[in-house]
């Protein structure tokens, strides 16, 4: 971690043998992927660094922390999970890699992955409440504004916008 303000830098191990994936919660907690099927926490207020079993048959991918506390996790195999309080729970399979999660402004978790059976890439809520939209391209991540158009980033030095999301 920089402190950008000291200058100050501090390095931590983690105890694996690379990490996939890093988000950094409302609490200040890292979170981080060892690119396999473990789940880590260091608590930069203690020092410690915790390991657990990260649930699902994929390796976690992708993490995300919302505005409200939870953390969400993308698998390889398709599967998201919210953990919030401790206790994870399965909000969505797709059966396809989930590439990206991006919270919306209304504090609603967004997957993005690759399209079934055609080209192009699909995002979506996580809770599963509204169909897939769809971009012909490739994607490598999913944002959005204040006023919910998502903004799509493509490989090749361009974006596509989606449609505002419904409130």
């Amino acid at each position: 971690s920089l402190d950008a303000r000291s200058g100050r830098i501090e390095i931590v191990d983690l105890a694996t043998f690379g990490t996939s994936a890093l988000v950094v919660d409302a609490a200040g907690s890292v979170w981080f992927s060892d690119g396999d099927k473990g789940l880590g926490r260091y608590d930069p207020t203690s020092g410690r660094v915790a390991h657990f079993g990260a649930s699902g048959a994929g390796r976690v991918t992708v993490l995300m922390a919302d505005p409200s506390g939870a953390l969400w996790t993308g698998t390889s195999s398709g599967e998201i999970f919210e953990l919030r309080a401790g206790v994870s729970r399965l909000a969505l399979t797709v059966d396809r890699p989930i590439t990206a999660l991006s919270v919306d402004p209304d504090g609603r978790a967004w997957y993005l992955a690759p399209a079934a059976g055609r080209p192009g890439f699909v995002y979506a809520p996580a809770d599963g409440s509204r169909p897939a939209r769809a971009v012909p391209g490739p994607a490598t991540g999913l944002s959005f504004s204040p006023t919910g158009r998502a903004g799509l980033p493509a490989p090749a030095g361009a974006f596509w916008l989606g449609v505002e999301a419904p409130r």
